[in-house]
């Protein structure tokens, strides 16, 4: 029986390539899960605004924080969320009837 040099090259390569594939997956996951919530937070923020700016008060919304300031005719509100990172979005609109 001869024994090839190539026997089973392919799948040590395999067994050393398959891990950083995995990593590599799991942070682009990562990374686009923080991406959608960074879209909700600002979402929030821009209803926060609204209600705001029609002279309403804030609405409850779990998990994140709202702080609201004015500026001249607008209406801003500064929403934080605390994930694996701190996500921070800012929305302002016009005072309504102003």
């Amino acid at each position: 029986m001869v024994f090839s040099d190539q026997k089973g090259a392919v799948t040590a390569e395999f067994m050393l390539l398959f891990p950083t594939v995995v990593l590599a997956l799991a942070g682009l996951l990562g990374v686009f899960q923080l991406g959608v919530a960074q879209l909700e937070l600002t979402r929030d923020a821009f209803t926060q605004a609204r209600q705001l700016s029609i002279k309403e008060s804030l609405l409850p919304i779990e998990g994140a924080q709202f702080e609201s300031y004015r500026d001249g005719q607008l209406v801003c509100v500064v929403a934080q969320k605390r994930l694996a990172i701190d996500l921070e979005a800012t929305a302002c609109l016009f005072q309504h009837g102003s």
